[in-house]
C-alpha cells in the first residue's frame, strides 16, 4: 500500500511573519479516472469503493448533462452514465440489493430511451458508433433486468436485448472493416481501441449467449408452456447459427441440455464434447493444480520443448482466465456424467469412429478434468467432491480407491456441516429442519454408494 504524502512540518522564517498553511484545494479528478479506478475496485471485489466512485461518477455526469453544450454532447453523456448505473446496478446486486439494482437499471434504461436520435441526419463514422454504442448499451441493461427476473418478464427482457444487439450489429455491418475506429471512443478513449469489425465480433457474441438465455428459460420457467419445446429449439437454431468455435461454449452446452430433455441422449454426446473442447485447456491446467490433470510427462526434454512447454503453460494459463463461470462447468460435468451414463448401454460408433465405450471413458475423463478445475477454485464445495467420485465410479474398470477417497471427503464436509448445523442455530426453524434433512439425505446416499463400492 503507497503511504500518504507527509506534510511536512518545517516552518519557514520569513520576518517573523506567519505561515500560511492552508491546504490548497484539491484537483477535481478526470472523470475516466474515476471510472478506472471504480472498474479496478469492482473487478478486485472491493465493492464499497466502487459504488463510491460510481456514484461521484454519475453525479458528475449528471451535471455534465444538465450542462450539454450540444445534442450530441448530451447522447454521449447519457450512453456514459447509462453504463455507470448498469454497473450501480451490479454492485447493489453484489450487496444483495436486487431491488436496487433493478431501480438503477430501469433508470439507466428509460435515460437511454429519452435520448433520441435524427435517423436523416448525415452518417458519419462518429455518429453511426454512437448510435452503435446506444442500442448496445440498452441491450446489456435489459439483459441484467432479464437476470433478476424469471418467466415471462425476464422472457421479455430477453427478446429487448436481441432487438438492440440486433441493431447494433446492422450498423456495424454497414462500417467498413477497412477503417479503424475506436471502439468506444466515448467511453474508454484512454484505453486500447478495436475496429468495428472487432466490436460486432463481440457483439454477435452476446447476441448468442441471449438466444441460449431463452432457450434455457424454455428448458425451466416456462418448460409447462404451449409450444416450449419448438420455441426452445428455434432460440438454440438461431444461437447456433452465430455461433463460431472461438465463442463460449453456452450454445452447444444448451443444445446437449435440450437433447436429454427429449430422451435424445446420444445426440446430445456431439453437443456436450463440442463444449468441453472449447474450456478443454484451461480445465487441464487448473484440474492438473489439484492432482487431476493429464500427465504428459516425458523423460528426455530438449531446451526446445522446454521452450515449447512453457509457451503451452502461458496458453493454458490464459485459456483458465477465460473460462466460463463456475455454475456453468459444473452443468458441464453433470451432463457428462449423463452421457457416459447414456453411452455405457450403446454400442455406437462416433464420426471419430470411436466406439460408444472409448465415448464413454472420454466424457468421465472430461467430467473429471471440467470438476478439477472447479476444486482449484473452490475446494469447499460439496458437490464437487461427491461428483468427482461419482467420476471415478463411472470408468468401465471404476477407480475405487480415488471413488473412496473423494465420497469420503464429501462425507466429512457433511458431517462437519450437520454438526454445526445441529448446535449452532434453532431446530425449531422450519427452514434449519428441512437443511438438516437434505444433509441427511446426502450422508445416506454416499454411504450407500462407498458400500455398493466396497461390495463390488
Amino acid at each position: 500500500m503507497k503511504g500518504r504524502k507527509k506534510t511536512s512540518t518545517n516552518k519557514k522564517k520569513n520576518g517573523g511573519q506567519k505561515v500560511n498553511n492552508e491546504r490548497a484545494p484539491p484537483d477535481i479528478p478526470d472523470i475516466d479516472t474515476v471510472l478506472s479506478q471504480a472498474d479496478l475496485a469492482l473487478e478486485s471485489s472491493d465493492l464499497e469503493t466502487a459504488l463510491k466512485l460510481y456514484s461521484y461518477a454519475s453525479n458528475v455526469l449528471r451535471e455534465n448533462i444538465e450542462n450539454a453544450s450540444s445534442p450530441d454532447s448530451t447522447k454521449e453523456n447519457a450512453i456514459i452514465l447509462s453504463k455507470v448505473l448498469g454497473k450501480v446496478g451490479e454492485v447493489n446486486v453484489s450487496f444483495g440489493d436486487q431491488e436496487g439494482g433493478r431501480t438503477n437499471f430501469l433508470e439507466a434504461i428509460d435515460l437511454l430511451n429519452s435520448t433520441s436520435y435524427d435517423e436523416s441526419m448525415v452518417e458519419t463514422d462518429q455518429s453511426n458508433l454512437v448510435k452503435a454504442q446506444f442500442h448496445e448499451a440498452r441491450a446489456i441493461l435489459h439483459l441484467y433486468l432479464g437476470q433478476l427476473s424469471t418467466a415471462e418478464e425476464s422472457l421479455n427482457s430477453c427478446k429487448s436485448g436481441i432487438d438492440d444487439l440486433k441493431k447494433c450489429i446492422l450498423i456495424l455491418e454497414k462500417e467498413s472493416v477497412a477503417k479503424t475506429v475506436g471502439r468506444d471512443v466515448v467511453m474508454e478513449n484512454n484505453e486500447q481501441v478495436n475496429s468495428p469489425e472487432q466490436m460486432l465480433i463481440d457483439t454477435r457474441q452476446q447476441l448468442c449467449g441471449v438466444h441460449c438465455s431463452i432457450a434455457e428459460i424454455y428448458l425451466t420457467d416456462l418448460c409447462f408452456e404451449p409450444d416450449a419445446e419448438i420455441l426452445c429449439e428455434s432460440a438454440l437454431q438461431a444461437a447456433i447459427d452465430i455461433d463460431t468455435p472461438n465463442y463460449p461454449p453456452d450454445a452447444s452446452q444448451t443444445m446437449a441440455n435440450l437433447r436429454l430433455s427429449q430422451n435424445r441422449g446420444l445426440d446430445a454426446v456431439a453437443y456436450i464434447l463440442e463444449a468441453y473442447k472449447r474450456m478443454r485447456c484451461g480445465c487441464e491446467a487448473l484440474a492438473d493444480l489439484v492432482g487431476l490433470g493429464n500427465d504428459n510427462k516425458a523423460d528426455d526434454i530438449n531446451v526446445q520443448e522446454i521452450e515449447q512447454a512453457k509457451e503451452l503453460n502461458e496458453k493454458s494459463l490464459k485459456a483458465a482466465d477465460s473460462l466460463p463461470g463456475f455454475e456453468f462447468r459444473c452443468q458441464t460435468a453433470k451432463i457428462l456424467l449423463e452421457c457416459a451414463s447414456i453411452l455405457d448401454s450403446s454400442a455406437l460408433e462416433n464420426e471419430e469412429n470411436m466406439s460408444s465405450n472409448e465415448q464413454k471413458e472420454f466424457c468421465v475423463e472430461a467430467a473429471i478434468q471440467v470438476l478439477g478445475s472447479l476444486l482449484a477454485e473452490n475446494d469447499e464445495v460439496v458437490e464437487i467432491w461427491f461428483l468427482v467420485g461419482c467420476a471415478f465410479s463411472q470408468y468401465s474398470t471404476p477407480n475405487i480407491d480415488a471413488a473412496s477417497y473423494y465420497w469420503k471427503s464429501a462425507l466429512d464436509m457433511l458431517v462437519k456441516v450437520k454438526s454445526e448445523l445441529e448446535n449452532g442455530t434453532d431446530m425449531e426453524d422450519d427452514s434449519n429442519i428441512v437443511q438438516l434433512d437434505e444433509i441427511n439425505a446426502q450422508i445416506e446416499e454416499i454411504n450407500t454408494k462407498l458400500l455398493l463400492l466396497t461390495e463390488s
